[in-house]
């Protein structure tokens, strides 16, 4: 693969590579917190150990790469952070989108019939032509940069998603690698090898200048029409004070609780089952699938990221056992597999989790009635027992419901107006209007 690539595009050493991925002022200096600038991070891992480094306007990191050993695993992502961690709410702005690709079809040990494939496809407009491909070992990275920073806001994030998914399934095609079926669908944030310090089989990481800077229209060509990145300047004209004012729910839970969206909360007997009585259902090639999941738990049961982390490194041996010649599970996979730990995988469906590990996992038990039969017959006995008990099942105490407000505002105002209530109680307008009939 580096033959080829060498035979057709110039090679970049790591200062010219981060150099473009991070161009000068796009990053905060080092030693100094600006507001409007940020930080890249870069992990080491030593040992089993991570170690967490900032990347600054300097690129003063690349003095420490420049002496990594073989016994080093140097890994950053495209995208500037707020916070001291690779987490994905803490993310800012993303650089490029990067792709990995493994298993490129090689023919002949002097042909990568693979890659040959891949021109001929970009040549031919069937994938998008990358701006940097990065060889680590034997597998390779593509780097589409982009010509301005996406912002990453939430509703992008989640769109990002879909967009990064489509084009991995262009750049996976069958006449590229022979792992086709088993696209590698990771986070937007995945962390990477970083150019300079060295791949698992003890190789420096290389790079070459493929092509230009490519606009998200450009992708988007590659992208099917409900995927398309379109919003990407998203942000909320809402200031806080009027989002408190609007939605007072979801400011209690998101700004005053810091809870993300769509979480909510497990007991940790969840994360102990799947980490003690699951362990020996990890089989081989679904051990960093079993570790991904560990770290996905981990999140959705509060467990800290340090106790995450104590326990995966400690099982790593006992997974390990089940190592078979070409198929070893890496320190790489671990860290890969830890990175999982962000609140945006709360949700990652059961069905998905139990396909990827090859791990049963039965859903919670109903009785054997179908999901809707459940939740009417839940929804009747709760409504029920209210009419019985003069009770109200949104209220649990504390401040008095928005509907209770509302209904003592119109016992006290006979012929008042709905505007009055509104402003005599602080009440939005929606609110009013969903609770005046009650």
């Amino acid at each position: 693969l580096n033959a080829w690539l060498d035979d057709r595009f110039p090679q970049m050493e790591a200062p010219e590579f981060y150099r473009e991925l991070f161009p000068t002022g796009s990053l905060e200096k080092q030693g100094e917190e600006v507001e409007g600038k940020y930080r890249g991070i870069a992990l080491r891992i030593r040992d089993g150990k991570p170690h967490r480094y900032f990347i600054t306007d300097g690129l003063e990191i690349l003095d420490k790469t420049s002496q990594a050993t073989p016994e080093d695993f140097w890994l950053t992502s495209p995208v500037s952070y707020a916070g001291r961690t690779q987490r994905q709410n803490m993310s800012r702005f993303l650089y490029a989108v990067a792709i990995d690709l493994d298993g490129v079809r090689i023919e002949r040990p002097e042909r990568p019939r693979g890659l040959g494939a891949m021109w001929n496809q970009i040549d031919g407009e069937l994938q998008p032509r990358p701006t940097f491909i990065v060889s680590s070992g034997s597998g390779l990275h593509m780097y589409y940069l982009l010509e301005r920073p996406v912002a990453m806001y939430k509703p992008v994030i989640r769109q990002l998603q879909r967009f990064r998914h489509d084009l991995i399934d262009k750049v996976w095609s069958s006449f590229v690698t022979e792992d086709w079926e088993r696209p590698q669908y990771e986070s937007v944030t995945q962390g990477f090898r970083m150019v300079g310090t060295y791949s698992k089989d003890g190789r420096r990481v290389r790079a070459w200048r493929t092509g230009e800077r490519v606009s998200i229209d450009y992708l988007n060509r590659w992208v099917k029409p409900d995927n398309r990145l379109t919003d990407v300047t998203y942000q909320s004209r809402l200031t806080l004070d009027e989002a408190k004012e609007k939605y007072p729910d979801w400011y209690q839970k998101r700004i005053v609780e810091g809870r993300p969206r769509g979480s909510w909360t497990v007991k940790p007997a969840l994360y102990e089952c799947w980490r003690d009585q699951k362990l020996d259902e990890a089989k081989i090639g679904h051990r960093y699938y079993y570790l991904m999941c560990l770290a996905i738990y981990a999140m959705k049961c509060g467990i800290s990221e340090e106790q995450l982390h104590a326990d995966a490194w400690r099982l790593v041996p006992i997974l390990k056992k089940q190592d078979q010649g070409d198929n070893p599970l890496l320190e790489s996979d671990v860290v890969k597999a830890l990175q999982m730990y962000d609140a945006d995988y709360q949700t990652f469906p059961r069905d998905v989790i139990a396909f990827r590990t090859g791990i049963r996992i039965d859903p919670n038990k109903r009785n054997g009635r179908k999901q809707d039969d459940h939740l009417k017959i839940a929804r009747f006995t709760r409504d029920l027992n209210d009419q019985v008990n003069g009770t109200d099942w949104r209220y649990h105490g504390g401040a008095p419901t928005k509907q209770a407000q509302v209904k003592a505002w119109r016992a006290a105002n006979p012929s008042g107006r709905k505007i009055d209530c509104e402003r005599e109680t602080g009440i939005s307008r929606p609110t009013v209007l969903k609770w005046w009939e009650s």
